[in-house]
């Protein structure tokens, strides 16, 4: 055992070393600490499974479990500890096609969390990470989440604290999966900030449909929002294409009388699922989680098939303005489960001539802007991401075109080029 420790040990040392030759050594060391483990097995020694790192565990999946402070499914307090983290760092250019405006260039840590989870009573999970400012020696920001939740058997999952409101597919997706580098103008502007809450979510009896609902906090907070300044509540129905089909094949094997198609593959999607969001702002007057918006509703779907797949949405918001838009967003492996091209399309639209705001990131970047508006917007991006370690660890490059007009005046008020680079790391 001890043997298997220290060569585990001058594995690490050697994949930070020399990282061009890191997969190769560890192999060769796994194998010997293999056999050295399984001579102390044979000899009495107390071999455990855990410590052994196998020939088909990469150094990157070694890593990632170093986070893991403890796991043990058989103890009934406590299953599982684990320090959580992410840190994006990314740059970007931005190429204005207007004479008054100039080129501009921003590095910035967009992102930096660090935080943990426990599993606990089985049933139950305490989860939450703070914000670090990157930009400012990483010093405390707020906190980004925190919850509390209890899960039954059937699948119902109870949560209350300070979370993510899941409203439409870029909105309910996290940071680290999206991949695009930034929400489009249209998520970016609807979506309600992370706020204190309570939800409950889960399936609905035996049927192919789930449910969220949840009530929220009104106020924008650094930490936790307070209902009594006002609230506002969601609900999310999502149906599972991809469930049903394959339980309508099931049923048809089990009927079926030739026995010699129960192996036969069952033809459905890796991914289909349909979502239709609904946001109702009670005190649209005082909230500062969200725009004011009365209603705002999101339908879509997500489609995955090997290689390929889809998201878009439809979204649609009234109240003191009224919005509406789409996106569309197709991609395909370029090599299988590395290689990523991404395309997205991004329309919004309003029934005010300032109602549409230029994001901040990044196309407001040029010099002498500080806000500029309109009623309009198209949005064209394409992007490539190398994903090293799967979501954990993926490198992201996207170049996007941008339009915004106002229509009733005629006049294009923004059209230009950002190119957009990163880093995503999580654990």
């Amino acid at each position: 055992m001890k043997v298997s420790c220290l060569f585990t040990a001058f594995t690490i040392f050697v994949g930070f070393a020399f990282p061009a030759n890191a997969q190769d050594d560890l192999s060769e060391f796994a194998q010997l600490a293999d056999v050295t483990d399984d001579a102390e097995a044979e000899a009495g020694g107390l071999a455990d499974e855990d410590d052994v790192m196998y020939e088909d565990e990469s150094f990157l999946d070694f890593i990632w479990t170093l986070p893991v402070i403890y796991e043990n499914d058989e103890n009934p307090l406590i299953q599982e500890a684990r320090v959580t983290g992410l840190y994006q760092w990314q740059t970007a250019e931005v190429e204005p096609r207007e004479s008054k405006l100039k080129s501009a260039r921003e590095s910035e840590t967009r992102r930096a969390r660090i935080g943990g989870l426990i599993r606990t009573l089985y049933n139950v999970e305490i989860e939450g990470q703070v914000d670090l400012d990157g930009n400012d020696n990483f010093s405390y920001d707020g906190i980004d989440e925190l919850t509390v939740s209890y899960t039954t058997e059937g699948g119902t999952r109870l949560e209350a604290g300070k979370m993510r409101v899941p409203f439409s597919y870029e909105g309910a997706t996290h940071s680290q999966q999206l991949p695009v580098m930034e929400r489009s103008l249209l998520v970016d502007q609807i979506l309600p900030s992370k706020t204190t809450g309570i939800s409950l979510s889960g399936p609905i009896d035996e049927t192919n449909w789930s449910y969220f609902a949840g009530v929220f906090s009104g106020e924008r907070s650094r930490e936790f929002g307070d209902f009594g300044d006002g609230v506002f509540y969601m609900a999310r129905l999502e149906y599972d294409f991809r469930k049903a089909a394959m339980d309508a094949a099931r049923e048809q094997k089990k009927n079926d009388k030739d026995k010699a198609n129960d192996d036969a593959p069952i033809d459905a999607l890796d991914r289909e699922k349909f979502h239709f969001d609904y946001v109702y702002n009670a005190d649209v007057d005082k909230n500062t989680a969200l725009q004011p918006f009365r209603h705002m509703f999101a339908t879509g779907i997500e489609l995955e098939k090997g290689r390929f797949g889809f998201a878009g949405d439809l979204i649609y918001a009234t109240g003191n303005v009224d919005l509406w838009g789409i996106t569309a967003m197709p991609w395909v492996y370029l090599i299988e489960d590395k290689l990523q091209f991404v395309a997205r399309y991004s329309y919004a639209d309003t029934d005010d001539v300032d109602g549409l705001v230029l994001r901040p990131r990044y196309e407001q970047l040029s010099q002498g802007i500080t806000k500029i508006t309109g009623d309009e917007y198209h949005s064209f991006y394409a992007g490539l991401n190398y994903y090293i370690h799967e979501n954990n660890l993926k490198l992201m490059s996207g170049l996007e075109y941008s339009v915004m007009n106002e229509e009733r005046s005629r006049n294009r008020v923004y059209k230009g080029w950002t190119w957009m680079s990163g880093v995503r790391v999580s654990f």
